[in-house]
């Protein structure tokens, strides 16, 4: 083989290497989206950062285009173990949560709740706080929460919460944030607030805000309802009009935090059949009663 057509056989190489990284989004550009999920070929076994460097000059397409890039970022990202891919997906995604799309906000939302906190650059913290500090930006609550789990925020969040004007929905959804963050004001606002309300029942239906938290002061409010039998709830089943202990619900959201706690259960947060339910229940309430506190997992 000549030098020429040995130049020629390694250009097609190169070329058609760069075709396989880029054909997924192009194929999907072409047909104008598509509603099947992102398949394993379009990530798996290529290099992240090219697979998320392709897919980001998609962003501004069309929203079904858009959307299927922010998928393939989070995807792509998520499963990989390579810093630097991970850290560009994020500053990529964190621009997306600024989408006038619901659909491209909201999914570039979802795949930054599985980040870690260190795969958040400088740039993206940046825009996540420049949100933060405009009540009016789209799906506030969620990118709040999402930040705070990030352990970013807090600085914005606070001056928010100390001085603008806001709904009580908004106003409890940034102490939420505030409180993941560990903001003493903030966690002192929530147990004060539900302690006024003096109603258990109201901390059994904001039970999975509370957990969110993570924080001791409030979690020990969810505690305290737990042990209490007299609290009935409405089942979940649409079709079974009897009230149920609330107990039951209860302990499946803070059981996982509670150190050492006596039942177990499978991947999906479940018991198995409802006589499993009740001895588990009688057997938690038991073991809460012995207890002076409990020490949390967080």
């Amino acid at each position: 083989m000549s030098i020429k057509e040995s130049f020629i056989v390694v250009f097609l190489v190169i070329c058609g290497t760069l075709s396989a990284q880029t054909t997924y989004m192009e194929h999907i550009k072409k047909q104008g989206g598509s509603r099947t999920t992102v398949p394993d070929s379009a990530w798996m076994g290529k290099n992240a950062i090219d697979v998320v460097q392709d897919a980001a000059r998609f962003l501004n397409d069309e929203e079904k285009v858009a959307k299927r890039a922010v998928e393939l970022i989070g995807i792509a990202a998520t499963h990989s173990t390579d810093t630097t891919a991970r850290r560009i997906a994020t500053t990529h995604l964190v621009i997306a949560l600024k989408s006038e799309s619901t659909l491209i906000a909201s999914s570039a939302n979802s795949y930054l709740s599985k980040f870690a906190p260190e795969d958040f650059t400088a740039e993206a913290q940046s825009i996540i706080t420049g949100m933060l500090e405009n009540l009016n930006s789209y799906n506030y609550e969620r990118v709040a929460r999402m930040a705070a789990s990030k352990g970013v925020g807090l600085n914005a969040l606070s001056q928010v919460f100390l001085t603008k004007k806001m709904n009580i929905e908004k106003k409890w959804d940034i102490a939420l944030a505030l409180s993941r963050l560990g903001d003493e004001y903030a966690i002192n606002w929530i147990v004060k607030k539900l302690s006024r309300a003096n109603n258990q029942l109201y901390v059994i239906e904001v039970a999975k805000d509370l957990v969110y938290t993570r924080q001791p002061k409030i979690l020990d409010l969810c505690v305290e309802a737990l042990k209490n039998p007299d609290l009935l709830c409405d089942c979940v089943n649409p079709n079974v009009s009897q009230k149920i202990d609330c107990g039951y619900r209860l302990m499946e959201k803070i059981g996982p935090l509670i150190k050492d706690f006596p039942v177990t259960f499978n991947s999906l947060g479940m018991l198995g059949s409802d006589a499993e339910y009740e001895a588990a229940l009688k057997r938690v309430r038991q073991w809460l009663n012995e207890r002076e506190r409990v020490e949390y997992l967080l």
